[in-house]
């Protein structure tokens, strides 16, 4: 009688175990996992808000140094204050426009085509293109922030 019983409840005892054990690591795997795409996520939203910053900056500071330079004919001492922003502005693209890319390719071309709109004010033959290449930047970057609202919300 007592094997019988044994014979009986320890595949059932067995059973109930493993199946306890799977549960639990599937349900590990789904918080582990939600867990990962909130960081993603989290990554995300501060990338983009940091290119849009440093865009923004970067079309600011670009425009001013190439203003400088078309009203007063070339470098002086302004003009090298405002080349120093611009290129430190410019530098601050890099980093997040990478971890956008990387993170939300989707993202990624919204991003880029605002990057280059902004890389393109620098080099303005005259006022009239500088005004049209700004412009068309300052397009970019808004059709930027309407893509990222857009996917991020």
């Amino acid at each position: 009688m007592r094997n019988s019983l044994i014979a009986v409840l320890a595949p059932v005892v067995l059973g109930t175990a493993s199946v306890h054990l799977l549960q639990q690591r599937r349900t590990r795997a789904e918080r582990t996992a939600a867990r990962r795409d909130e960081d993603t996520r989290q990554q995300l939203t501060i990338a983009v808000n940091d290119l849009i910053n440093a865009l923004g900056g970067h079309r600011m500071a670009v425009w001013q140094c190439e203003s400088l330079r078309l009203l007063y004919g070339g470098p002086g001492p302004a003009w090298r204050d405002a080349r120093a922003r611009s290129n430190t502005t410019s530098a601050a693209i890099t980093a997040p426009l990478a971890t956008v890319t990387a993170l939300d390719p989707a993202l990624a071309a919204a991003a880029a085509e605002a990057a280059v709109a902004v890389y393109a004010i620098a080099g303005a033959a005259d006022s009239e293109v500088l005004d049209t290449v700004r412009e068309a930047a300052t397009g970019a970057w808004m059709r930027f922030i309407a893509a990222a609202d857009d996917y991020i919300d």
